[in-house]
């Protein structure tokens, strides 16, 4: 029978603890480390979703939106510019007023069928950029300055010399007195009778020519008048083209 003292007894009891106390002080320290770890990891990620809030994004399309927001802004001489209230009739004869223009990018002119001067031009000048435009949603609206001759149907044959949809430029007819007021007090454009420039029309008759402007207006969704382009300056237009695509970028 093997005997032990009391101190080797005690001496191995000590050792048992500490052997024990040694691997729960290692385990507690591992969970202890894993613990801090993860609070770090916590504090990282709270970090990054921080940085993705506060800086704005910069993916593919916000310069477009930055486009964009330039293009929407109106000219600085623009700013006293407006399409007074109308209600006028267009080349199928539907009622129209200035509604149309909400949500809509819009090019509006002035013009008159039995113009022999500018007139031809203008028209050819905007049946390019009806074409060149297609696909963005852009809308073309012309109004006559002559109605009284000018009706739908006058206007819808001349329409359909264009080739562009009834729906994407608009002919639009009606009061003169409506008209004439867009151009003077809301656009601040002059517009008169010259009477000393008579015009045959080809139906015979005849009346005075008339001076009015030849430039494009570019109107916004908003029924802001953002800017004006000559019709007669190849450059302007390429710009008026632009700045529409611009403005029909996500739209």
């Amino acid at each position: 029978m093997t005997t032990h003292r009391e101190g080797d007894v005690r001496r191995e009891g000590w050792e048992g603890d500490r052997v024990v106390g040694g691997e729960v002080g290692s385990r507690r320290g591992a969970s202890i480390a894993m613990l801090g770890a993860a609070i770090v990891l916590a504090g990282v990620l709270v970090a990054l979703l921080m940085v993705a809030v506060l800086v704005p994004e910069k993916g593919p399309g916000s310069g477009l939106d930055a486009a964009r927001a330039a293009a929407a802004k109106p000219d600085e001489v623009m700013s006293d510019l407006s399409i007074p209230p109308f209600e006028l009739t267009d080349q199928l004869g539907r009622s129209v007023s200035n509604s149309m223009f909400d949500d809509r990018v819009t090019i509006i002119d002035f013009t008159f069928t039995s113009c022999p001067l500018a007139c031809p031009k203008m028209k050819g000048e905007m049946t390019r950029l009806a074409y060149d435009l297609e696909g963005t949603g852009v809308q073309i609206v012309s109004f006559s300055i002559d109605p009284a001759h000018d009706t739908p149907a006058v206007l819808k044959a001349y329409a359909e010399e264009t080739g562009v949809s009834h729906d994407r430029w608009r002919f639009l007819t009606g009061e003169q007195e409506v008209v004439w007021r867009i151009v003077r007090e809301g656009l601040r454009f002059a517009i008169s009778e010259m009477a000393d420039s008579p015009i045959t029309r080809d139906d015979g008759t005849v009346m005075l020519n008339i001076q009015h402007p030849t430039h494009f207006v570019l109107i916004g969704p908003d029924r802001r008048v953002l800017a004006m382009y000559s019709s007669l300056d190849a450059e302007a237009l390429r710009s008026l083209a632009e700045r529409v695509r611009a403005l029909s970028a996500h739209r």
